[in-house]
């Protein structure tokens, strides 16, 4: 998994900090690796293929390789498995720089079954409240790297709700299927004929502030007073039905969004590191009839299928049955058909992943992702309100949502003309 964030201007060559990272040595092996690419010549949009400049106020489609992006080649090396990296001493996380001409791209890549998105969220902040302060907070002693190292052990684990749940496990849970290793081997095997049929591609979608307002403003409208719903509910509920108009009419789909449990259970601290998030699924429903289910209506069964990790009990449920699969040798999926199409999305909206703050003399351009992962779709927000999908979706999706924001932009812009017309009549 990575996460990148710009930085602009020439002024990222003359920060008041410095990134310091320790030698490795045989008794501690550092989490970090670090690499870095310069282009000095060249415009960050010339070297990569994904990234928007800022002041788009058009949608926008770009689809790409990452593995042929020589920009990229050393995160596209990231491949190995964490049980392969802690057999060969080796580093868990990456951070890689772009030095473009315009821009700095740093880059965070991690193994996902170390820690997860609001764990990374955690390093980040203190990384802001570190480059937020001044000067001083680089040493080139030595000796002074344990502090830091030291402070981790007190970090919140989740080792009280595991012995719990150890104590009471989950044989089962609605809505979910303990899938043998076999099963598992059919469901490859069935994502593998999909591919087939439907050729994936990398790519990212970018939804302009105005789209995204209007948008919002009309779900929230048609919804009706007292209806809550996020603009993260709406915009993903959107890009679901979108992407999903490419099935043959009686294909089912589902759609599913991770949510972080941290604070939504006792037993599990808002600051606990490692891997704490749970997957709301929605139920299963028809490429056909989702094509004719109103965007509101889709945006409360998905707002409604995340709100069941607001109860404890749940949480505590959910997290038992997984560590039950986990020790049975089986997984933990949604109980569906095996021909279902699964749209999986990660926000990292809520997160506070989308815009860090690093202090004075660093802004921070727009977000932009990369995942290797053939299944997972994330979704980020920029400060001025635009959003983007990034993933490895079928060709024929992305050809879907570039002709559906185009769809949109357009009725957007109808309106508009309606609204400028009935002031001019008005004030006439």
């Amino acid at each position: 998994m990575f996460i990148y964030a710009l930085f602009s201007g020439a002024d990222t060559f003359r920060l008041k900090f410095e990134i310091d990272i320790p030698e490795a040595s045989q008794e501690r092996s550092e989490p970090f690796k670090v690499t870095t690419f310069g282009a000095p010549d060249r415009a960050l949009h010339e070297i990569l293929p994904n990234y928007i400049p800022r002041g788009s106020a058009s949608p926008c489609v770009k689809r790409f390789d990452p593995r042929k992006v020589p920009c990229l080649q050393p995160l596209a090396a990231f491949t190995k498995t964490a049980h392969q990296c802690a057999k060969q001493n080796g580093r868990l996380m990456h951070l890689h720089f772009v030095r473009a001409k315009d821009l700095t791209l740093m880059t965070v890549a991690w193994q996902h079954v170390v820690l997860d998105a609001p764990a990374l969220r955690l390093i980040v902040a203190e990384w802001e409240d570190i480059l937020a302060e001044d000067t001083h907070m680089l040493s080139h002693d030595p000796d002074n790297h344990g502090s830091g190292i030291d402070g981790l052990k007190d970090r919140p684990n989740l080792n009280a709700l595991t012995s719990n749940l150890q104590i009471n496990p989950t044989s089962s849970l609605p809505g979910w299927a303990a899938v043998t290793l076999w099963g598992g081997l059919k469901l490859k095997l069935l994502s593998k004929f999909y591919s087939l049929r439907y050729p994936r591609t990398f790519g990212t979608a970018y939804m302009p502030p105005n789209l995204v307002a209007a948008l919002v403003t009309r779900v929230r409208s048609n919804a009706g007073p007292g209806v809550v719903l996020s603009r993260n509910d709406i915009v993903a509920s959107w890009f679901y039905r979108a992407i999903c108009e490419i099935y043959s009419p009686r294909i089912s789909t589902t759609l599913s969004r991770a949510v972080n449990l941290r604070g939504k259970h006792d037993l599990i601290s808002p600051s606990v590191s490692g891997n704490a998030l749970g997957l709301a699924v929605m139920p299963s429903v028809e490429s056909g009839p989702l094509q004719h289910t109103s965007l509101e209506d889709l945006a409360l069964a998905t707002r409604r299928s995340v709100e069941k990790f607001k109860d404890p009990e749940y949480v505590s449920k959910f997290m038992g049955f997984r560590m039950n699969c986990g020790n049975t040798n089986r997984f933990a999926v949604p109980e569906v058909n095996l021909s279902n199409q699964r749209c999986l999305i990660t926000s990292f909206v809520n997160l506070g992943l989308s815009n860090p703050n690093f202090g004075e003399g660093v802004s921070v351009e727009r977000p932009v992702q990369l995942t290797m992962e053939p299944v997972v779709i994330r979704v980020i927000d920029d400060s001025r309100g635009g959003w983007s999908f990034h993933g490895n979706l079928p060709r024929a999706a992305w050809d879907a949502l570039e002709k559906n924001m185009e769809r949109e932009m357009e009725e957007l812009a109808a309106k508009s003309q309606r609204k400028a017309i009935e002031t001019s009549v008005k004030g006439a």
